[in-house]
């Protein structure tokens, strides 16, 4: 699943005309559309052994954390802010629950 060349130019300007990346307004399809993006690749590095994340999505991954973390003080529950951020983060990219140890041990494999 790849973004539209009109979103990968949004992420893009995102870095390069904002002093703060998290002005820029991404919709709720724009936001899932980055999901849907960086969970096929994170799901390929985490369970089918891939060895590193193509650098040429590094930009698209900040931008998506940002998003996620605008979303993550919006959510007014419990839940959310007893686990934390991080918590957050692997429920929302690897659609799992907890800090997934698999994730964990692979980024402190050299």
């Amino acid at each position: 699943m790849g973004i539209s060349v009109e979103l990968a130019q949004k992420v893009e300007n995102a870095i390069l005309d904002n002093r703060l990346v998290g002005n820029t307004f991404f919709s709720d399809d724009e936001y899932e559309a980055l999901l849907g993006a960086v969970r096929q690749f994170s799901s390929y590095y985490v369970y089918s052994g891939g060895y590193s994340i193509n650098n040429a999505n590094e930009r698209l991954i900040f931008v998506t954390l940002v998003e996620i973390a605008k979303r993550w003080k919006k959510i007014d529950d419990d839940e959310n802010e007893e686990s934390g951020f991080w918590e957050f983060v692997f429920k929302t990219v690897l659609e799992t629950e907890g800090n997934n140890q698999n994730y964990t041990n692979r980024l402190q494999t050299p």
